[in-house]
C-alpha cells in the first residue's frame, strides 16, 4: 500500500472513530464515573413516571424529569464511592431492603426498573450510614450530562438549567458540555 493511500486510510478510520463517538455520547443521557445512563433508559423512566404519576401523557414537568436524572447520578456516584471505600453494598443489606421494601404497601405493583433503583437507593442509605469515607466525592468524580438536559452542577448534585426534552438536539457533541462536568 503507498504512503497516501495508508495515510488516507487512516484519516478515513479517526473520521469514522470519532462520529462513532459523538453518536454514542448522543445516545446517552449522562455518564458517571464511566457509568453510561443510557438515553432509552431515561426515556423510559419518565415515561414510567408519568404513568405512575396519571398524567395520561408521555410527558412529565421537566422539574421532575431533571429529579430522575440526578437521582441516577447520584446512585452510581454512592455506590462507586463504596466501593473505593471499600464498603460495597453487601448481600445481606440487598436481601434487608428487599424484604423491607416487599412488606411496604405498592412495591411490588411498581414497575420492575423503578423497583430496582428504589432497592439500590435504599441499600445506599444503609450502607453509607456511618461511613464518613463514603460521603465524600471520590477524587476525579466525573458526571458528564447531555446537554440537551442541562448542565449537572456539583456543587448541587443536581442537574440545573436547560430544557428537558427526550429527543436531544443531536448537534451537540461532548465539547459542547458544561466546563464542570466531562464526557
Amino acid at each position: 500500500m503507498k504512503p497516501r493511500s495508508l495515510a488516507l486510510a487512516s484519516v478515513g478510520l479517526l473520521a469514522a472513530f470519532s462520529l462513532s463517538s459523538c453518536t454514542s455520547v448522543q445516545q446517552d443521557a449522562a455518564r458517571v464515573n464511566g457509568h453510561r445512563i443510557p438515553l432509552s433508559d431515561f426515556e423510559g423512566d419518565v415515561k414510567m413516571v408519568s404513568t405512575l404519576n396519571s398524567l395520561g401523557t408521555n410527558t412529565v414537568p421537566t422539574a421532575n424529569a431533571r429529579q430522575i436524572l440526578s437521582l441516577e447520578i447520584l446512585i452510581y456516584q454512592y455506590e462507586d464511592r463504596l466501593d473505593a471505600a471499600g464498603t460495597p453494598i453487601s448481600d445481606t443489606v440487598r436481601q434487608e431492603v428487599l424484604s423491607s421494601e416487599q412488606a411496604s404497601q405498592g412495591f411490588t405493583g411498581l414497575p420492575k426498573r423503578i423497583q430496582d433503583l428504589q432497592l439500590r437507593l435504599d441499600a445506599i442509605k444503609v450502607a453509607i450510614q456511618g461511613n464518613a469515607a463514603a460521603q465524600k466525592p471520590l477524587p476525579g468524580e466525573t458526571v458528564w450530562v447531555n446537554p440537551a438536559f442541562g448542565q449537572y452542577e456539583a456543587a448541587t448534585g443536581v442537574v440545573a438549567l436547560g430544557t428537558v426534552s427526550t429527543t436531544p438536539d443531536t448537534s451537540a457533541t461532548a465539547d459542547t458540555a458544561p466546563a464542570t462536568s466531562q464526557p
